[in-house]
């Protein structure tokens, strides 16, 4: 009997794939509903980390990347350069019913592959690590420090998106990671 083997596909997603309301709609409740299952522990309600305007804007700028199973949309991230010499990505999500089988992984490895093709030297993302340790954020900032990510500095909340401050239920900092590449 031949075994099936599942295809993780990623991509870059082409500038009038914005028009597709499918493809933006899935993006939308992918990344959302990664991030509500993920922060529990940090807000008092779910907090949209996306929604269809700002992805359709990114996919039409060609800075959302996807990741397919079997040919559906099961993980995105946004990247596009910060500047000359930095790449930049945020939003990383896998749907919850499909993680730990790399495929976030698998999305940084093509968001810095992207970045070097472009010619930047450094990649960048932001975290939001509560004071508080949470057993959560502790396993994603080990998992990007083991991807080879290190704190460069660290901000307040407040001047990343100062209207969820009052939805914090816990003090939350922002650490801005760093990578070189090649």
């Amino acid at each position: 009997m031949a075994e099936y083997r599942r295809v993780i596909a990623i991509e870059l997603l082409p500038a009038e794939a914005n028009e597709d309301t499918t493809v933006v709609d899935t993006i939308v409740d992918v990344v959302n509903r990664a991030y509500t299952t993920a922060e529990t522990e940090l807000w008092r309600r779910p907090l949209p980390r996306t929604n269809a305007d700002e992805t359709r804007t990114a996919i039409a700028n060609e800075e959302v990347a996807v990741a397919r199973l079997d040919g559906a949309i099961v993980g995105s991230l946004f990247v596009r350069l910060l500047d000359a010499n930095t790449g930049w990505f945020g939003a990383l999500s896998v749907d919850p019913a499909f993680g730990g089988q790399g495929i976030g992984g698998l999305l940084v490895e093509f968001a810095e592959q992207r970045a070097l093709a472009a010619g930047a030297r450094t990649m960048q993302l932001e975290l939001l690590v509560p004071i508080q340790s949470i057993a959560h954020t502790d396993r994603l900032a080990a998992w990007y420090a083991a991807l080879g990510y290190r704190e460069t500095d660290s901000r307040e909340l407040a001047e990343l998106d100062p209207t969820c401050i009052d939805d914090a239920l816990v003090e939350i900092r922002v650490s801005v990671m760093r990578k070189p590449l090649a």
